[in-house]
């Protein structure tokens, strides 16, 4: 936990391998090996990095605004594209699709109540398979206060 602002959670980076694998164990029930041999040679090499961030005390789900008068409003949904996310292997790597959604409580994409609260965000950036080096790779959160958090991958030792 950070001292001040928010929590980068999590950085994940998910193989097209590890996202077949994701798939299965969620759907375990209803997903064969025949079905996830076939996901996974049928499938266009994607490379998925998702980052996990935090509302904290320092960076809540309301904002002060002291040029109203300290008039309190609710954190916008979008708050999540205030944070840069970079992907470098020597220079950055741009994605092909960059997607965020505000994470609630409940789990719900939009509450149901008015009283589910907004405890954070998911950033997820889409790149074509053939646009990363089997290589060091290092995904970089820079947060609205320019924190700026780090996660290294070597690509060459993922499945």
């Amino acid at each position: 936990m950070p001292k001040d602002g928010p929590q980068i959670a999590e950085i994940e980076l998910r193989t097209p391998y590890a996202q077949v694998v994701l798939h299965a164990r969620q759907n375990s029930m209803s997903y064969s090996r025949a079905a996830s041999e076939k996901d996974y040679t049928g499938a266009r090499e994607v490379v998925v990095v998702r980052v996990r961030i935090n509302l904290t005390p320092t960076y809540p789900a309301y904002i002060v605004d002291a040029s109203r008068k300290g008039k309190i409003t609710p954190r916008p949904d979008d708050f999540w594209r205030d944070f840069k996310v970079r992907v470098l292997q020597g220079s950055e790597v741009n994605p092909v699709q960059t997607r965020g959604r505000a994470v609630y409580q409940s789990g719900l994409v939009t509450p149901r109540l008015s009283d589910d609260p907004l405890v954070g965000a998911e950033i997820t950036l889409e790149f074509d398979g053939s646009q990363l080096r089997p290589d060091s790779t290092r995904v970089e959160v820079i947060t609205p206060d320019d924190q700026t958090i780090e996660a290294e991958f070597d690509l060459d030792a993922l499945k």
